[in-house]
């Protein structure tokens, strides 16, 4: 496990944001094999920490990391650190500093932050059960949430106190085999994005490349994001 953010690192810039020199190398290795009483996605040269402990794979992404284990180099901001964002989720790690979450829980539980647009906002029973693969953020430095920029319009930027979370599953890339029967191909998906999330328990997911951890969120408070920043105890 990572440090927290050393004396003197920038904070403004979140632990899981990508840093240059940060691919995904999954594809080149990826392969179809027999498991069990079907085929899954595999590496062809798998190792013991491709999968979880439920099987399922996740994709390849090295770290550019100093000597005190914190990302260095030019920050992609639109981009996440699958690894990273996986260990803050896995760990409740706040993903700008990597505080602890127990650190910044109050009675309306913890902070998450994130950009949610209309057409998700007006879901019957929104924001109970949202969806989300954004860890949660401490308040000091809330308004650095991945994700946050001049672009987004504010009334998209939602902070939610959340005192329950439940495991929901993970956002990736559904691969199908190749008509050719060569290398296995990624299969689409409903928004054409490339990715979308499924539930661990998916018929489908033995041919899934799992990128980020997913959580639902329940007994969610909606608060105001520029009290809580306000009201928070900066280091």
């Amino acid at each position: 496990m990572l440090s927290p953010a050393p004396a003197g690192a920038s904070r403004l810039i979140p632990f899981i944001t990508l840093r240059e020199g940060e691919h995904d190398l999954s594809r080149q290795s990826l392969v179809l094999r027999q498991h069990g009483a079907g085929v899954r996605l595999a590496y062809s040269d798998e190792g013991s920490d491709d999968r979880d402990y439920r099987g399922l794979l996740y994709a390849r992404m090295p770290q550019v990391l100093d000597a005190a284990g914190w990302p260095v180099g030019r920050p992609e901001r639109e981009g996440v650190h699958r690894g990273r964002q996986r260990e803050c989720m896995g760990e409740f790690f706040c993903h700008v500093c990597k505080r602890d979450v127990g650190e910044f829980t109050n009675a309306l539980g913890v902070l998450f932050v994130e950009v949610v647009g209309p057409h998700d906002r007006t879901k019957p029973g929104w924001p109970e059960g949202h969806v989300t693969c954004q860890p949660p953020v401490c308040p000091a430095h809330a308004g650095n949430a991945v994700g946050l920029g001049p672009h987004v319009p504010r009334a998209d930027v939602v902070a939610m106190r959340v005192r329950t979370q439940h495991w929901h599953g993970m956002l990736g890339t559904p691969y199908q085999p190749s008509p050719d029967g060569g290398d296995p191909k990624p299969a689409p998906t409903p928004d054409g994005s490339g990715e979308t999330v499924i539930a661990f328990d998916d018929p489908q997911r033995h041919l899934f490349l799992g990128s980020c951890l997913a959580i639902s969120l329940h007994d969610v408070t909606v608060v105001d994001l520029d009290r809580e920043i306000a009201a928070a105890d900066i280091p």
